[in-house]
């Protein structure tokens, strides 16, 4: 019997099936091109891959085998979400695959549908292959016809995702040939925003930041007016006319409404993106929808209150935002961590000119201010400092100078608003973004979006926010140390032998109060009982639970010990909640990557699932320089 007989045969029959249905795996590996040609080649796939840790190199050449052979646009496109997910690692079965997509897409006599799913195809197999990616990006720039104008939006974000890797002049010059088309110009545009914003938040020189940064914008309206539901673009717009009108120095007129605006813009790009199912190639949709709602959450906090010196925290934040949404655009994950095409992006942008321009725009204003009646000497200093603050990798060389310019600037006029700036900067020039954050939002996002109240937009956006922040705190602490921060003290054992669970309460209250986050404590009147923290926005409150563990701290013993009692505090809002746990199982011991601190887990209770976000801050930490002993 026909592999796609014997299929066909199980599916009309509604019976499970296994590689013993269809002879074994030896016999099924050597008939790929028989399930290639079948009605459902993406079956054979799914049946055959998962054997791929034990027998790579024959599973890999099988998958070779059958996509020579599919000719469907459906079974493609089915494919090429596969490849997104499971990359093939066995490079002779990579070329062929690659080859085979290629060539698909270069045939101007296929459907529409399958030149994109071969294009799609082409360069997830081909990514992190120099010269594959080199072809790639060949055929696309090939493109020169009016009649092919319905491929160049596709091929537009192709281009985008090899640039954002890689200079390919060509791929640039493709991009501008198609700005003017309005049948793929806001993708195209977009596209363009993109590679200018990576450009600002790149530069090494502040003219040609603030430069970029102004192209980008421009790109980003451009895109949103031609589209309407082009909310991410127009989210990265709104978000670039903010921080401009900061570094500027414009006062803040308007700045609720264009915030208001902003937050219209990132709920409905929320809701836009999930409504569909997600295209392979954008596994960034929620880390950026996360992004673009987290900031407009934090900024709507901000906006009742804006000082110079807030104003400065309110750029701060946009810029942490445009970052992340950012580096979420730039990004394709395959199925498992370190292989086939897991991070396409640049190296993490680290500290960058567009923030220390924030900081250097917000100094001059306070010497403009206070500078007169102080010390030449000391006003010279306070100009090295921010001078010195231009280059990154000064910034912690700088840290003493700005404790003796403080100790110096005591009693004086102005000291308040400099400690402050001074304090800003050493915190920021520490911080980093990582790709870690972003797999964790995208991990709640795959755990929880079945659960009704994660499909409710608010709930949704206020429990991301707050994930977000919960997630950006552990990376925080786990980077403090006792000499850098004293608050972080209590999870040292040199420092605190026994740490108690309202340690990390309060802590992470003052740290979550100076970021902008509505976090309440002590909150009586919750489920019954007495919350440790509550996040609020809106009309979605999330409690934060916040324990210690001394014996088990696996996530299962977790969840059974105190996962109850977390879904209780929900009973009139949300269920979803946050349990923060004082890791002190492991005294004296390293603590773990942080991919391994946090889980989103699912309680049922009664009819009813609960999604809880587990995160775990270690404790009892030794110092790093104890290893080495």
């Amino acid at each position: 019997m026909s592999l796609d007989s014997a299929l066909m045969s199980f599916l009309e029959r509604d019976e499970p099936y296994d590689t013993a249905s269809f002879g074994g795996l030896d016999e099924l590996l050597l008939r790929g091109r028989e399930a290639g040609a079948s009605s459902a080649p993406e079956l054979f796939f799914d049946l055959v891959a998962q054997h791929r840790d034990e027998r790579a190199v024959e599973v890999d050449s099988f998958l070779a085998d059958l996509v020579e052979e599919t000719t469907s646009d459906v079974a493609l496109l089915e494919l090429s979400a596969r490849f997104a997910r499971q990359p093939v690692l066995t490079l002779e079965p990579v070329k062929r695959i690659f080859k085979r997509f290629l060539s698909l897409f270069e045939d101007r006599s296929n459907s529409r549908l399958t030149r994109i799913a071969a294009l799609k195809g082409a360069y997830l197999t081909g990514a992190g292959h120099e010269r594959l990616l080199t072809q790639l990006s060949a055929a696309i720039t090939a493109i020169d016809d009016e009649s092919d104008l319905a491929i160049v939006p596709y091929a537009a974000r192709i281009a985008g995702l090899v640039l954002a890797t890689r200079d390919e002049r060509g791929l640039v010059e493709f991009l501008h040939a198609y700005e003017a088309y309005p049948e793929c110009a806001d993708q195209v545009k977009l596209e363009l925003g993109l590679l200018s914003l990576g450009r600002a938040l790149a530069s090494t020189n502040a003219d040609n930041a603030m430069s970029a940064l102004l192209v980008a914008r421009d790109h980003f309206a451009g895109s949103a007016k031609l589209r309407d539901s082009r909310y991410e673009a127009k989210s990265f717009a709104l978000a670039i006319d903010l921080m401009t009108s900061f570094m500027k120095s414009q006062d803040v007129i308007g700045f609720q409404d264009t915030v208001a605006e902003l937050a219209e813009a990132a709920f409905a790009y929320d809701a836009y993106v999930t409504q569909t199912d997600p295209d392979p190639l954008l596994g960034h949709v929620a880390a950026e929808t996360s992004a673009f709602t987290t900031l407009s959450i934090r900024l709507s906090n901000l906006a009742n209150n804006l000082t110079k010196r807030t104003w400065l925290h309110a750029a701060a934040v946009i810029n942490d935002q445009l970052l992340f949404a950012y580096n979420a655009s730039a990004m394709v994950f395959g199925s498992r961590q370190g292989v086939g095409i897991e991070l396409l992006i640049r190296t993490k942008i680290e500290t960058n000119l567009v923030e220390n321009h924030l900081f250097i725009a917000a100094i001059r204003e306070w010497l403009a201010t206070y500078a007169e009646g102080m010390d030449a000497n000391l006003v010279a200093d306070i100009r090295a400092f921010a001078e010195r603050s231009e280059d990154p990798t000064e910034a912690e060389a700088a840290s003493p100078s700005a404790s003796a310019i403080l100790a110096r600037a005591a009693q004086k006029d102005g000291f308040i608003e400099l400690e402050d700036l001074l304090l800003f900067r050493m915190e920021r020039a520490r911080e980093r973004t990582t790709r870690y954050i972003i797999e964790a939002i995208q991990a709640i996002e795959k755990a929880f979006v079945g659960l009704p109240d994660f499909q409710h937009s608010e709930y949704k956006a206020g429990f991301m926010d707050l994930a977000h922040g919960v997630l950006c705190f552990a990376e925080d602490r786990l980077n403090s140390s006792y000499e850098q921060n004293r608050q972080a003290g209590y999870l040292f054992k040199h420092v605190k032998s026994n740490p108690i669970e309202k340690d990390l309460q309060q802590d992470f209250h003052s740290w979550s109060r100076s970021r902008g986050m509505a976090i309440d404590d002590e909150v009586k009147g919750k489920g019954g009982g007495r919350a440790d923290l509550r996040y609020v926005h809106k009309s979605c409150e999330i409690v934060i639970e916040v324990k210690q563990e001394t014996h088990d701290a696996s996530f299962e013993a977790l969840l059974a010990g105190y996962g109850s009692q977390t879904s209780q505090y929900q009973v009139t809002n949300a269920r979803l909640s946050v349990l923060l746990v004082l890791d002190k199982t492991r005294p004296g011991d390293e603590p773990e990557h942080i991919e391994f601190t946090y889980r989103p887990m699912i309680l049922t209770r009664g009819p009813s699932d609960y999604g809880i976000l587990v995160v775990k801050i270690a404790a009892m930490r030794p110092k790093p320089s104890d290893a080495s002993r």
